[in-house]
């Protein structure tokens, strides 16, 4: 490793630190799925259920993935506790990895820095990559889309390697697509469309059917991913249809509302994925009339991954803004093989010959290129991420106000938190369940979770942050205020109101 990718490695690890990292935990648990994995993963931790996972002491129908995510949550969790640094640390570690993986892949298999470092920072200045519910958060889907771009990739590798190496990358592949499978299921097989067809293009079909690692590693793929799903029927039976009607069913039809035209995906992309989206189809175009074969063969895999994923999410008839994450890192692979034939052509037009101004030119025109976008990602970052966020809604102020009972009324260690119907499916009792749960272990806090139809004994101090119960509350009794902030109250029942 020369010095060139020495250093381009540690400016990398420095951003990635900064845009995936940098005050992970400054915003409170997200609603609905954050939320919800984080209290699946605090139950898991305290029942020791490593199959079944949990929500509010039942088996969870509603979320019906299977666990790595949660384990990973888990594993986080015994080491740096229950809180939101801890839930959301393997996203981050996995967006990182998968910026690494574009960057290692492209500077030591294609042979171009040019190429490693613009796809890595493409990927980091993508919005919709570094947004809720992806890099930055406790979901699966920042997990799932490393999975899926290192299963892509070694295929790829798989496709064009030499006979003798061929099975090593199929297996890789096959175990990428296992785990891509124990993090989100049926979604981690929507990329293989895209393989299968340029598997087609290459004209490797036949190769790959007559190979004997491709069917034990099909029969691995399909054994492994077929086991949690059995196991679980096992253990909690009834989760079977439920996870039919929640994984299969939604591309049938729209779950819970969410849904969109066909070109939702492209629409969502106009406004998190600029100004690289305008990049997409000139790169494609440029990496087709390469004179460099295996440029030219990659930009042909980027294309058919991202035009086969696409149709897929496009025709499911539940849309949603992360259902697309996958495209992300295969599309800033595809800029990066554009902007280096750019440099190439440049370089070849001013008929620049030592390697060394080379060099300095291709520098030059890479960063001139990203240091917009950078700027812009970084100031998103830092504006963003801040420990207090008085507009973002009730339903997720409950986090921040613990944190500011902690510090101004340290004395206050018992007392209810008031929120909605304990039946209630969704992210706000998530959101609060897991702050009790979590706050509820310290020994020296004793916090229980009621809700506005309980009766409140007098004396007792009751917190919410859900404007329509303190209405509630101030109807049904005489209080006191300890502390307020925003739309969250501490209050001391001092007795009921007369009917």
């Amino acid at each position: 490793m020369n010095y060139r990718v020495a250093g381009s490695f540690f400016v990398l690890l420095c951003a990635c630190y900064f845009v995936f990292f940098w005050h992970l935990d400054a915003l409170s648990l997200r609603t609905y799925d954050e939320a919800r994995r984080a209290v699946n993963a605090l139950e898991m931790s305290l029942n020791g259920n490593f199959i079944v996972s949990y929500f509010d002491g039942q088996p969870d129908l509603w979320g019906t993935k299977p666990p790595l995510l949660l384990w990973l949550i888990v594993a986080c969790m015994k080491v740096f506790g229950y809180n939101e640094f801890a839930v959301r640390l393997p996203s981050a570690i996995a967006a990182t990895t998968t910026v690494l993986t574009l960057f290692l892949f492209s500077t030591f298999y294609l042979q171009s820095l040019v190429v490693g470092i613009t796809s890595a920072f493409v990927l980091m200045t993508s919005y919709g990559y570094v947004a809720e519910h992806v890099a930055r958060t406790g979901d699966y889907d920042a997990l799932l889309t490393l999975w899926i771009t290192v299963y892509s990739l070694t295929y790829f590798v798989y496709i064009h390697a030499s006979s003798s190496k061929k099975p090593w990358y199929l297996w890789l592949t096959a175990i990428a697509i296992m785990l891509a499978m124990w993090t989100k299921g049926i979604a981690a097989l929507i990329p293989l469309l895209g393989l299968f067809v340029y598997t087609i293009y290459q004209k490797r079909l036949g190769q790959l059917l007559r190979s004997p690692s491709f069917y034990s590693s099909a029969i691995f793929v399909i054994g492994a991913g077929l086991s949690y799903y059995l196991l679980r029927e096992y253990y909690n039976p009834g989760y079977l249809e439920a996870m039919l009607s929640n994984e299969v069913g939604r591309y049938s039809e729209s779950v819970e509302g969410h849904t969109g035209d066909f070109w939702f995906y492209l629409q969502q992309m106009q406004r998190t994925f600029i100004p690289w989206l305008y990049l997409l189809l000139p790169s494609l175009v440029v990496a087709q009339i390469s004179q460099k074969r295996l440029i030219k063969a990659l930009g042909a895999f980027c294309g058919f991954y991202l035009i086969c994923h696409f149709l897929v999410v496009s025709s499911s008839q539940t849309k949603l803004a992360w259902y697309n994450a996958p495209q992300y890192p295969i599309a800033a692979l595809l800029i990066g093989l554009g902007v280096s034939e750019a440099c190439h052509w440049l370089i070849k037009y001013l008929r620049i010959n030592p390697r060394s101004k080379q060099q300095l030119i291709a520098g030059l025109f890479v960063c001139a290129l990203l240091f917009l976008p950078s700027l812009r990602m970084a100031r998103k970052v830092s504006g963003t991420y801040v420990y207090s966020r008085p507009h973002d809604p009730p339903e997720v102020q409950l986090g921040y106000y613990l944190r500011r009972l902690q510090k101004t009324q340290p004395e206050l260690t018992t007392f209810q938190v008031v929120d909605m119907a304990k039946g209630t499916v969704g992210g706000r009792r998530a959101h609060t369940l897991f702050y009790v749960k979590a706050a509820d272990l310290d020994p020296k806090y004793a916090i229980a979770l009621s809700t506005p139809e309980q009766t409140v004994p007098n004396n007792q101090v009751v917190v919410t942050c859900i404007p329509a119960i303190k209405t509630q509350l101030v109807a049904q009794y005489q209080l006191s205020t300890i502390d307020t902030k925003g739309a969250c109250s501490a209050l001391i029942v001092k007795q009921a109101k007369a009917s």
